[in-house]
């Protein structure tokens, strides 16, 4: 119990609380087993990484808080591991991992100016986990692809850096042991915006949308030798929604105003369960203003409720899933909503 006031102490909820400017939550961990979780991280276990202009120049800094490395490489060739980074009006350049086990912290997903990266790549035996920060490609890159251990994105905004150059796809593995997609967004892609060609997957409490071209259409492709939990996820407004080739199991979801018919929105081999495919009836002009904020969910729409309040049993589920994409408690009624978002 680290943090204290007028004599009564707490373990640490968020970054800002600790001297360091890192708090060790629960997610703050491969399998996010929760050890230590409220604990602040010390600085001395931290790296720092900064590109704002400074007196002293890129080349003669060593990564701590008061000298950070310019760039997440500079830090990886440092042989550093936890990375914290600043978030910045100035891109950071992409890196990629090829082993070891890496944790990178941004200041915030939801936080302005956020720390912004230009793309991530994980091959061979890397496990990666990155949190609290933004992927913006340039045009037609990938913001992240995965071919190695494992790769877990934990608030994670993916949009292109400019509309009118959009990157490639948001999220692309094959080959990677573990794809983890959790609280997170990905927008406005010119190809799909996750693709999974094969190995398993975990996606829960994202927002997809807004993503595919005429020859990577969907917000969502699993393909043949796929396998994992597709859990509270939204699909919206994409070319189309999701492709299963795979007996893939989608559910507690909305799969909705994709193009295409009703029963278009889900496709191929997927095996849905509590998704719904009817929820917003967005024009052509609400499409182009679609943001998690305007995608919640209200108790006061009749189509709203019909579909997707109160509608899923976490205890009949296998796997724990206790808040939303921000962050707040599952549920809030009698039972848990359909989608990224717990409703007022």
């Amino acid at each position: 119990k680290e943090i204290c006031d007028q004599g009564s102490c707490r373990p640490c909820a968020a970054n800002a609380e600790c001297s360091s400017g890192l708090c060790r939550t629960t997610d703050l961990a491969f399998g996010a087993d929760g050890k230590g979780a409220g604990s602040c991280v010390a600085a001395a276990e931290i790296t720092y990484v900064n590109n704002a202009s400074t007196t002293v120049s890129c080349s003669e800094r060593n990564g701590s808080r008061e000298a950070p490395f310019c760039e997440i490489a500079d830090a990886l060739s440092n042989g550093r591991s936890v990375l914290l980074v600043m978030g910045s009006s100035n891109m950071y350049a992409s890196f990629s991992v090829s082993q070891g086990s890496i944790t990178v912290v941004g200041p915030g997903r939801d936080l302005s100016p956020s720390a912004r990266i230009a793309g991530i790549s994980i091959t061979g035996s890397a496990h990666l986990l990155v949190r609290d920060l933004w992927l913006t490609p340039p045009s037609a890159m990938n913001a992240a692809s995965c071919d190695g251990a494992e790769l877990v994105l934990r608030r994670v905004n993916i949009q292109s850096a400019d509309p009118n150059q959009r990157g490639q796809r948001g999220v692309s593995a094959k080959g990677c042991n573990q794809l983890v997609i959790e609280e997170s967004m990905v927008d406005g892609m010119n190809g799909a915006g996750v693709v999974v060609e094969s190995g398993a997957y975990r996606m829960i409490n994202n927002v997809i949308t807004r993503n595919g071209n005429a020859v990577e259409p969907y917000g969502v492709s699993l393909g043949n030798l796929t396998s994992g939990a597709f859990l509270f996820n939204t699909v919206v407004a994409n070319g189309r929604g999701v492709f299963c080739a795979s007996q893939n199991a989608l559910s507690a979801s909305v799969v909705s105003d994709n193009l295409g018919r009703l029963d278009e929105q889900v496709q191929g081999n997927c095996i849905a369960s509590s998704v719904a495919t009817r929820v917003y009836d967005l024009t052509a002009a609400d499409k182009t203003l679609v943001t998690p904020d305007r995608l919640k969910l209200q108790r006061s729409l009749t189509l709203h409720q019909q579909c997707c309040i109160d509608r899923i049993d976490l205890g009949s589920m296998s796997l724990s899933v206790n808040r939303d994409y921000f962050g707040r408690t599952r549920p809030k009624g009698i039972a848990a909503d359909i989608g990224f978002h717990e409703s007022d």
